[in-house]
């Protein structure tokens, strides 16, 4: 009973583990639906009051909708890029019009910058992409 224990908590450990914060309900329930066919565990960030301090922090991989309402979220992206080591993946996306708070997103420590239509029609095989490189 032990191993089997120890076997299921290793597997819990080895999973992607996802932290997405978006305001959009549309784009919160697809999330939802695809992490849950996929068996990827995910935080979903709707409010700003559930926003978690930087410190706070430890997935492996960060969904950022830049139309979130956080007047300090490049700053909130920077700290957490400079705290969290086990980081291995912070996308931001937003309108594909607004370059200028795509760029400052990637200058803030986003690795990848996407407009949203990119977004929400890759983000099942990116799921599928990290879910393989985490195995």
């Amino acid at each position: 009973m032990r191993k089997q224990a120890d076997l299921k908590q290793k597997d819990e450990e080895d999973k992607m583990s996802l932290l997405v914060i978006t305001a959009d309900m549309m784009f919160g329930s697809q999330i939802r639906v695809t992490t849950k066919q996929l068996d990827v565990p995910v935080q979903l960030i709707a409010t700003q009051k559930r926003l978690p301090s930087p410190e706070e922090v430890d997935s492996q991989v960060i969904l950022i909708d830049l139309e979130f309402p956080y007047p300090e979220l490049l700053d909130w992206i920077a700290e957490v890029r400079r705290l969290n080591h086990s980081l291995e993946k912070m996308l931001a996306f937003g309108p594909h019009v607004h370059t200028e708070k795509l760029a400052a997103a990637k200058e803030a420590g986003c690795d990848e910058v996407w407009p949203r239509g990119k977004m929400v029609t890759s983000l099942r095989g990116l799921l599928e992409s990290w879910q393989q490189q985490n195995r």
